[in-house]
């Protein structure tokens, strides 16, 4: 021990912030039980920076604390509620005690009204960057009746909470840097899941309200968990509204949709590169060859395969119109999209084994190359008709890029193609190489003794939420 306390201060300063912010307040209270408090430079700031809580009597104890010696809020950045025995009051008060509070994690439960989570999301929290709920939207209590006969058990009473006015709430923020959100309902066990839904905590007007207010204007990470909730309904844009403009990384796992939704779904987020889509029973039927149309789905985002031909066939409509005699008839390319998608984590039912698995992804990536070997035909055949006809070509624009043409067509309008470096750089876009890394783990994969892929939307995941929910 001798050999401890002979170290420098700023070695110990060194080793402190390399310590994981979730271990760092018992890290230092280990180093402080067998150091002098000086020998750690500015401790405070180690032992306050991220507040665990546990148990109800935590809370009780850092709210005491900072009655007691209110400048040690100061150094409180991330604040996280592990517990659902907590009062919610108390919980409340501390949480308002922090005045630059950057990261904030809690569990809800019974005894947590919408009126507390309305009264601490009352007012904008400039400072914050990370936000995580964790809402249980029900509780089941036991009722033993008076006169019950021994033989007979207990009713089972489910009290429903609702949360539309917390989202409401949020959605009333104005356009800050918030770049990750989680909001999670939390499930008892499975056979919770079907006698207790379809009751949702939120309808789905709020839930499209909140998905395209300014509150996500500028989000990166979105966990959004709701049970059976057909959420491509909700997220899908309009010629008034967008929706989640800046959105890389999106869970939707325990929600409703079908392939053709996942596609619908990367038409509206153009900068949408990691998907994670457990236990939505995507394939629970589907065959082998439908991986590949699947494929072929990511890679063309929605409908804008179709879209070049209803506006030619308006433009012939239109020059019909003008009476006989004319030219011939205005033409234009438009050259699909290609999704930003670089990983999906999907569920397959438990009895599709490790081979079979290897089969799905096998076929996943046929479909892959496939659809870049069709995006890469396009492209030429586009080029030539430029080249020898004179065709005008579309594209439509890159994230952050603005797309002034067609925009009766298409919300994100679409831009012109007028040089060959331009249709040099789209050869080059689809990449057989390029094929998103697709993982079938699921979230109790390694649980189950599955291995997850290496780099897949779960471990990218991880990082973002520092939990393995």
């Amino acid at each position: 021990m001798a050999g401890l306390t002979s170290l420098p201060p700023e070695l110990f300063a060194c080793i402190l912030d390399c310590v994981p912010s979730i271990d760092l307040q018992q890290t230092t209270i280990s180093l402080l039980r067998i150091l002098s408090y000086g020998r750690i430079p500015n401790w405070r700031r180690y032992l306050f920076y991220h507040i665990h809580l546990k148990s109800s009597d935590n809370v009780l104890t850092l709210g005491e604390h900072l009655q007691r010696t209110p400048g040690d809020a100061n150094f409180i950045k991330k604040f996280s509620l592990a517990t659902r025995t907590a009062n919610a009051d108390v919980a409340i008060n501390v949480i308002l005690m922090i005045p630059e509070l950057e990261w904030l994690s809690l569990y809800t439960h019974k005894t947590f009204t919408i009126d507390h989570l309305t009264r601490l999301f009352h007012k904008p929290m400039p400072t914050l960057r990370y936000l995580s709920l964790r809402l249980r939207p029900y509780e089941h209590t036991c009722i033993f009746p008076l006169l019950q006969p021994a033989f007979m058990l207990p009713f089972i009473f489910t009290q429903f909470l609702y949360y539309d006015s917390l989202l409401d709430t949020l959605a009333d923020w104005p356009s800050a840097e918030l770049p990750t959100i989680s909001v999670v309902e939390d499930l008892v066990n499975d056979s919770t899941r079907w006698s207790a839904y379809p009751f949702t905590a939120f309808h789905l007007n709020t839930l499209s309200y909140f998905a395209s207010s300014p509150f996500l204007a500028r989000t990166h990470a979105l966990r959004l968990r709701f049970p059976t909730r057909e959420m491509v309904r909700i997220l899908r844009p309009s010629r008034w509204r967008s929706v989640l403009p800046c959105i890389t990384f999106l869970d939707l796992s325990s929600s409703c949709l079908s392939d053709s939704d996942v596609s619908k779904l990367l038409h509206s987020l153009p900068r949408l590169r990691h998907l994670v889509l457990d236990q939505c029973d995507l394939f629970d039927d589907a065959h082998t060859r439908d991986w590949a149309t699947f494929a072929r789905h990511c890679m063309f985002a929605g409908k804008d395969l179709n879209l070049e031909r209803v506006v030619n066939r308006r433009l012939v409509a239109v020059d019909g119109a003008s009476g006989p005699g004319g030219s011939h008839p205005r033409e234009v390319r438009i050259l699909p999209r290609v999704s930003a998608l670089r990983t999906l984590s999907l569920s397959v039912p438990a009895h599709i084994d490790v081979d079979a698995r290897r089969v799905l992804l096998a076929e996943f990536r046929r479909g892959w190359e496939e659809a870049v070997a069709m995006f890469s035909g396009i492209v030429s055949a586009a080029r030539r008709s430029r080249t020898e006809e004179g065709v005008l070509t579309y594209r439509f624009p890159w994230p952050g890029e603005v797309g002034n043409a067609l925009r009766e067509y298409s919300s994100l309008g679409v831009v012109v193609v007028d040089d060959n470096d331009e249709f040099s750089r789209l050869s080059g876009v689809g990449n057989a190489e390029d094929c998103p890394v697709v993982c079938l783990a699921g979230q109790m994969g390694r649980e189950e003794g599955i291995e997850h892929a290496e780099g897949c939307s779960h471990s990218v995941g991880w990082d973002i939420w520092e939990d393995t929910l």
